[in-house]
């Protein structure tokens, strides 16, 4: 497909990896970037990007955190936030969230909602009360207004039947709209 256009550059890479991560083809997605590589054009993080998600939804851990890796050392390409939310959601979608927060903590940006929130969705999902908690409480200090994190930790007490923190949290939530 790339063959056909009449300039190969790393907006077009980057374009045609992109589409491959959002339709799952990770194989697809990497193959790209390993012939733009080639090419010479490697130092594009938002190919990198598109790779990194493609590899989170489909599972591969090991594979993203050596991208990830790579990208950083052998390409010298200095990780955006997006990157960083990434590998975050990367994490807690395997169910290694341990992981995920010792990524926030290297991260040079940790005040923001999106990371945060990806964390607070892996609670969610793993029913982690403690790190569910430490997620929503630095959400908050952020973002009050936040309606997505109350809502997502009032269904880790709801799954966990801490209904009284379920109703805390409600209560909350409403006199912010007062």
């Amino acid at each position: 497909m790339l063959e056909e256009l009449p300039m190969r550059d790393a907006v077009s890479w980057s374009a045609l990896i992109s589409g491959y991560a959002e339709d799952g083809q990770f194989e697809e997605a990497l193959k790209c970037l390993e012939e733009m590589q080639y090419e010479g054009l490697s130092k594009n993080p938002v190919a990198y990007l598109g790779v990194l998600n493609a590899l989170c939804h489909s599972g591969l851990v090991d594979q993203a955190q050596m991208l990830f890796a790579k990208m950083v050392k052998e390409y010298d390409i200095i990780p955006e936030l997006e990157h960083y939310i990434c590998i975050v959601d990367l994490f807690g979608r395997a169910g290694q969230i341990e992981k995920a927060i010792a990524v926030i903590k290297e991260m040079p940006f940790s005040e923001c909602p999106a990371v945060w929130g990806s964390l607070l969705g892996a609670c969610q999902k793993w029913g982690n009360v403690n790190l569910g908690r430490l997620a929503f409480k630095n959400i908050l200090q952020l973002n009050i207004y936040n309606d997505a994190a109350y809502i997502s930790m009032g269904s880790i007490y709801a799954v966990t039947n801490m209904l009284e923190n379920v109703k805390t949290i409600k209560d909350m939530r409403a006199k912010l709209y007062l």
